[in-house]
């Protein structure tokens, strides 16, 4: 077996299709109506350490249907931080929203943004990092074999520092820590300090932008563009 056979047994290995994410007894309490005993079952697979978005799916899902709604948004904006490609996702997110009575506002994005954005989420950042290895090392392979094919060989250089910054872009979006949610309905004040003035009442649920952090106090913007702070003890961070 020569080197090329290698790296592409290698790659090959890297994308297959990986077990896809079951929990068979929640699912079937879930069929049952049994909403809360199957949101138990997922969320002590949570704690144990299981991180995917199939499974903040099923959370967000059962909390939708227990009507707790900020519950319920948390978990599928995870769930679309890793996969943001996931239209299932998408669809509840609305319903939960709907159900929250959050108002969503969104920028119009340009053709090639959206293009970018759905290529890039359409692999995860390990097997973009495998994509670049290969294609890395197609290109040495050919720089130690002295082919004749060098127009081949800074294609591959290319199309390997394209998908290593997909790698490095998709990386980022997953472990960055932007938003938070409103679990107790309170406040968006003027500054930093509990007498000051309340700008607009914040609805359980909604989605705020992190601009800037004093001590317990976090500096935000709503999905419709009004800015100020709230405390952190009413909020919780959206993150894995």
């Amino acid at each position: 077996m020569n080197r090329v056979s290698i790296i592409l047994f290698f790659f090959l290995l890297c994308l297959a299709p990986s077990i896809a994410y079951t929990n068979e007894n929640a699912e079937t309490l879930f069929k049952q109506q049994k909403y809360q005993e199957a949101l138990d079952l997922w969320t002590n697979e949570l704690k144990q350490g299981k991180q995917n978005d199939a499974l903040h799916y099923n959370i967000g899902l059962a909390h939708l249907k227990l009507n707790q709604f900020p519950e319920s948004i948390l978990h599928l904006e995870i769930a679309l931080k890793l996969n943001p490609n996931c239209k299932p996702c998408l669809a509840a997110l609305q319903l939960a929203n709907q159900n929250a009575e959050i108002e969503e506002f969104k920028m119009p994005e340009y053709s090639i943004s959206k293009w970018y954005q759905f290529v890039m989420n359409s692999l995860n950042s390990i097997l973009w990092l495998a994509l670049a290895s290969l294609f890395f090392s197609i290109a040495i392979l050919i720089y130690f074999k002295k082919s004749t094919l060098r127009q081949l060989q800074w294609i591959c250089i290319v199309a390997g520092i394209l998908f290593l910054f997909f790698a490095i872009h998709r990386e980022y979006n997953i472990t960055k820590i932007d938003k938070v949610i409103v679990l107790d309905g309170k406040g968006l004040f003027q500054s930093p300090d509990q007498s000051s003035e309340v700008k607009i009442q914040l609805n359980k649920g909604s989605v705020l932008k992190i601009k800037d952090q004093l001590g317990d106090w976090l500096k935000v913007e709503t999905n419709s563009y009004e800015s100020g702070w709230i405390e952190t003890k009413n909020i919780s961070f959206i993150k894995l």
